[in-house]
């Protein structure tokens, strides 16, 4: 089985180089987060409209966001697999305005992930032509996941997983079972994650050109 080859954070920041045609990366991705009716591509959140962004450490002074212009022409025909957050109000008005305005073959290479699985929802009703997959960052929502599936709550969506949540084939396999597409994230050593390929994990996401190149 091909694993897809994705590169984290890719798009964060503006000014991204397009990576060589042979480069080990089949997708580049990004955190999307919107402000003042702008898709910024940025990895913390961003407090209103000022330049300053909520860190994990607190506050500092938001560096120029990425755009999704900027990694569409560095992608050069990669997937783009966007990361869409929210922290007041719903993006999604502003996300479909935003893609509204590129043409099929962009929108095209372009998948949602989100960590609110009901903004998820919204983004699958209002742009129903790219997949939104829901991201599981905890037991209790990969238990989450499992049992709404197999109650039938949970529609059939792509499920992208902390890679340490994970600790056995069987697990990869049964969320195979309920999801078209299983990402784990974020995957910074070789032996890891070769062996999540070998579980049968669909795409594998890394900050690391070495370890995608070794899949």
């Amino acid at each position: 089985m091909t694993v897809v080859r994705t590169l984290h954070g890719a798009g964060n920041a503006p000014g991204i180089v397009p990576l060589p045609r042979d480069a080990p990366v089949d997708a580049l991705e990004a955190d999307a987060w919107v402000v003042r009716g702008r898709l910024i591509l940025q990895h913390d959140r961003p407090v209103g409209a000022y330049r300053v962004a909520l860190h994990e450490r607190g506050l500092r002074l938001r560096p120029r966001p990425g755009t999704l212009e900027g990694l569409l022409r560095a992608a050069e025909g990669r997937a783009i697999s966007l990361d869409v957050r929210a922290w007041w109000r719903d993006p999604t008005p502003d996300v479909f305005r935003v893609l509204s305005a590129f043409d099929a073959d962009a929108r095209a290479s372009i998948r949602f992930t989100c960590e609110s699985w009901s903004l998820a929802e919204r983004l699958r009703a209002w742009v129903p032509d790219i997949a939104a997959g829901y991201s599981v960052r905890s037991e209790l929502q990969l238990r989450r996941f499992i049992e709404g599936r197999i109650a039938g709550e949970i529609p059939e969506v792509p499920v992208s997983v902390r890679h340490t949540l994970l600790r056995a084939a069987d697990e990869v396999q049964a969320l195979r079972r309920f999801s078209p597409r299983v990402t784990v994230w974020t995957v910074d050593d070789i032996a890891r994650a070769r062996e999540l390929a070998g579980w049968g994990a669909d795409e594998v996401v890394s900050n690391r050109l070495e370890v995608l190149a070794a899949l």
